[in-house]
């Protein structure tokens, strides 16, 4: 059967979310026959395969397929070989969609001649509580994500660099290639910025609304935020400028952060600059956070959320050095540099 979307759910150990995702896939308002649902199960070792074969077994468009790599672009890639439609929608497992979310993607794409259009993802904590919803709250804000259209959001169809939950022609992978299989994360950034390069055009569209379900804790927050800083900075190992200058924001902070009291100390008089950068920020934090309390009419969470911000730009910043030592201890960096040059 050929169909006119195919929706790629890539998935592993996500059986507190997977039903709910599928739930709303299901919900869709698409005529029958129309879309295909590939699942792509990392060598799950909780229930989610049971899960995903039990829809499997109840819905003849619901296919699943194992991704033998497990890593996230590897599933991407098996999807969209596999898709039997002409259109694809990357899925998060970790996510709900409205009923529209699948035919408005395909009527703007085919209504605007667009390359990848996405919508804006409503972030909402998994687990409810005060830390969870001030979390949300730095992760879609200027201040926390800088101009990421799709966590900030828009109010018109907007030109974006990337977007949330992006749709494609399959023809688009024929023309500029694959998810990069070397990126466990940041694929989407490294294959986005090379459709903007080939002249692809990408919009963030608000009434495409997918609702992500969020880390809630510090200790989930902390090791997530390190390891997606590294992740900036080790796609070049092996691809030539995969992300924008946006990304580079933490690594130079905290870059300063540590460099500038050693430069301090042989200069004193460095300290002046060096403490009113700091000031700066913090005082940007705090209108950042009475901005957002005055938004929800949530006054508590003022003590805590300058602190918050700094933690995550922090954590993403130190990431992006441990990530920037990698690449210049890479021999595979070193080897390609030396390929491209020769």
């Amino acid at each position: 059967m050929k169909y006119e979307v195919t929706c790629i759910v890539p998935c592993r150990n996500e059986e507190q979310f997977i039903r709910q995702c599928l739930d709303t896939l299901l919900a869709q308002d698409m005529p029958e026959g129309t879309m295909e649902i590939l699942l792509i199960d990392g060598k799950s070792t909780d229930k989610t395969l049971e899960i995903i074969k039990d829809y499997s077994k109840q819905y003849s468009f619901i296919n699943v397929i194992t991704n033998e790599k497990i890593i996230t672009p590897a599933a991407f890639n098996l999807g969209i070989k596999h898709a039997q439609a002409d259109y694809v929608i990357i899925i998060g497992a970790h996510s709900t969609y409205n009923k529209e979310y699948v035919s408005r993607c395909l009527g703007h794409m085919k209504r605007d001649k667009v390359d990848h259009a996405g919508g804006m993802g409503a972030i909402i904590p998994k687990t409810p509580g005060f830390l969870g919803n001030a979390l949300c709250f730095v992760f879609t804000h200027p201040f926390g994500v800088g101009n990421s259209l799709m966590r900030t959001g828009v109010t018109q169809p907007t030109e974006a660099d990337t977007a949330s939950t992006g749709c494609y022609h399959k023809s688009t992978f024929e023309k500029i290639g694959y998810f990069n299989e070397n990126l466990k994360r940041t694929q989407d950034i490294e294959l986005n910025r090379r459709l903007k390069k080939s002249g692809g055009r990408i919009f963030v569209y608000p009434d495409l609304i997918c609702t992500y379900y969020s880390r809630s804790s510090l200790q989930e927050i902390i090791p997530h935020a390190i390891k997606h800083g590294q992740w900036i900075l080790l796609p070049f190992i092996w691809v030539e400028c995969p992300v924008y200058l946006r990304h580079f924001i933490p690594f130079f902070f905290v870059l300063f952060l540590l460099v500038g009291p050693l430069i301090c100390l042989i200069e004193p008089l460095l300290w002046i600059p060096f403490l009113g950068i700091l000031l700066v920020y913090f005082g940007i934090a705090a209108a950042s956070a009475i901005q957002i309390c005055r938004r929800e009419k949530q006054w508590k969470y003022l003590s805590v959320l300058p602190c918050l911000f700094f933690i995550y730009h922090f954590c993403y910043g130190l990431g992006s050095i441990i990530g920037g030592i990698k690449v210049l201890t890479s021999a595979t960096f070193y080897k390609r540099k030396l390929k491209q040059y020769a």
